[in-house]
């Protein structure tokens, strides 16, 4: 073998060890170990469908539906309402965390002309059911400004 297929060999399968490697890892950061935190994860389950109403009371004006994914202490998925205002449907992406029966939300909107970016932070209690009451923190649509409004979230089903 000269020194040039020699030379190639050595790269080509460097190169096919690093990639099988980095695969690996993948799998491994992605798969494995989410996988593995969800099983170990003992705390409260909030994964599956919620509605949230203002004013922290169910005969409030019901608002829109959270559907919630749950692996191990971090919390992603969707938020949902109709903007009467825009007669559209709003919908913004989900990221978190559950700690302590405490839920810390991030909301961003998927539409990308829309600034109304929020966050939810609430308490995961049991009353005829699982229901978290919180405050809801956003930029209003109509005016720009910092607003809260307290909350209510009903579970409805995974």
């Amino acid at each position: 073998m000269s020194i040039w297929e020699t030379v190639t060999l050595g790269i080509v399968s460097s190169l096919i060890a690093t990639f099988v490697f980095l695969g690996l890892g993948w799998v491994l950061k992605k798969v494995v170990l989410p996988w593995f935190e969800d099983k170990i994860y003992r705390g409260v389950r909030v994964d599956g469908r919620w509605k949230l109403y203002f004013n922290n009371q169910k005969n409030s004006k019901f608002f829109g539906m959270l559907e919630l994914k749950q692996n191990g202490d971090r919390v992603s998925g969707s938020f949902t309402y109709e903007n009467t205002d825009r007669t559209e449907v709003m919908t913004y992406r989900l990221v978190g965390a559950v700690a302590n029966s405490y839920v810390n939300i991030s909301l961003a909107p998927t539409a990308r002309r829309s600034i109304d970016t929020g966050s939810l932070v609430a308490r995961i209690y049991e009353e005829s059911g699982l229901q978290m009451t919180g405050t809801l923190i956003y930029i209003s649509t109509k005016n720009g400004q910092i607003e809260s409004a307290p909350v209510l979230l009903t579970y409805v089903d995974s």
